[in-house]
């Protein structure tokens, strides 16, 4: 239990490091990558004149407009990497045997080799009698099923 305990927090603990440097740093690419298109657009637009002033502000809205996505994109690897995490050890439990222990007093169960039969059983709610007198004899192999006036068993 402890190693995987102390496994689970060195995960989480590189995971938070993560989720908390990723956006700063993709936050400081974009920013760069806008300044940069602008320096070069603004270059073109006003020393070699290879560019309009519309021009540079429709592709400087296209390259932000683009950035956003790409950003979300780089937060993919955390939020993925924590799914996984979290499904890993989802996995361990669903894996695991079962922890069983019998009441004391119990025995094995018998294996059912005939009929079951029930005879004289009566049954009721705290002020109504349901069932009265019934006999009833199941087979091995068959089904049977009780079913009452609302069509339910």
């Amino acid at each position: 239990f402890a190693d995987g305990s102390n496994k689970y927090a060195r995960s989480s603990l590189k995971m938070t490091r993560l989720a908390l440097v990723a956006p700063p740093v993709t936050e400081v690419i974009g920013t760069l990558i806008a300044v940069l298109v602008l320096w070069v657009g603004a270059w073109q637009v006003l020393s070699s004149g290879t560019m309009t002033g519309a021009t540079l502000l429709a592709f400087l809205t296209l390259v932000l407009r683009l950035l956003q996505p790409l950003k979300q994109l780089s937060q993919m690897r955390t939020t993925a990497q924590s799914s996984l995490a979290s499904a890993e050890r989802l996995f361990e439990i669903l894996d695991s045997p079962a922890e069983f222990q019998r009441d004391p007093g119990t025995r094995d169960k018998a294996a059912f080799e005939r009929d079951l039969r029930f005879e004289n059983v009566t049954f009721a709610y705290e002020d109504a009698i349901v069932l009265s007198g019934i006999d009833l004899i199941a087979r091995k192999g068959e089904v049977v099923a009780l079913v009452g006036p609302s069509g339910s068993g």
